[in-house]
């Protein structure tokens, strides 16, 4: 019994101190599209079903482009070229949300084995 409520005291602790604060995480995302005919990206969560899912389209100007992504907690992300996206075959660029700045240098296909992050 004795085990059981210093099993259960440990597990309360725990759940405060990890459980419940919130980590304020703001990544900037930022890169090249080396795709000329490229106009935006699409930003989903990884987790999501992308079929049903929200996303946030990215506008790439003169090939490069800028977002904030501003979160509770860290979790993957992933970025698609449009032109991949309504062709229906893509390579996901993924990547975690890290508080400070991420690089992208993004090619489309067959040169997206060269992606950078």
């Amino acid at each position: 019994m004795r085990t059981i409520s210093k099993s259960f005291l440990l597990l309360i602790f725990v759940y405060h101190a990890f459980g419940t604060s919130a980590q304020n995480i703001q990544c900037s995302i930022q890169g090249t599209v080396f795709t000329p005919d490229t106009k935006s990206l699409y930003l989903f969560k990884a987790t999501d079903d992308f079929r049903f899912a929200d996303f946030e389209k990215i506008p790439v100007v003169n090939g490069n482009f800028a977002y904030e992504i501003h979160a509770d907690v860290q979790e993957a992300y992933m970025l698609i070229l449009e032109d991949q996206w309504l062709d229906g075959a893509f390579v996901p660029a993924i990547f975690f949300n890290e508080s400070g700045q991420i690089h992208f240098d993004l090619y489309d296909s067959p040169d997206d084995s060269g992606n950078l992050v």
